[in-house]
């Protein structure tokens, strides 16, 4: 199966690393889609003005407080200093 996410009105964008997982649950399925994002393409969906999605026949949208949130998220990740590297043992 691939996946993809437009970027704009036209331009595709193939994604990676994607589960799909589906439990049964009182009758009815309970299915996750998990994708795993690039930092570039990550700062795309939180600078979008909408983001719509589609998963099998069911389309949905972001609300405008997740897409706060994704704001927020990308705020952090960018303002976080990288872990300088543990000294080399010295013999």
């Amino acid at each position: 199966m691939q996946h993809y996410i437009l970027v704009g009105r036209w331009q595709t964008r193939r994604t990676h690393n994607v589960r799909h997982d589906g439990t049964t649950y009182r009758g009815g399925v309970i299915e996750q889609v998990v994708n795993e994002f690039s930092l570039e393409a990550f700062q795309q969906l939180a600078a979008a003005k909408s983001v719509e999605y589609r998963v099998c026949n069911t389309e949905a949208y972001l609300f405008a407080s997740e897409l706060e949130g994704l704001k927020q998220v990308t705020q952090k990740i960018t303002s976080v200093s990288p872990v300088p590297a543990a000294p080399t043992p010295t013999k």
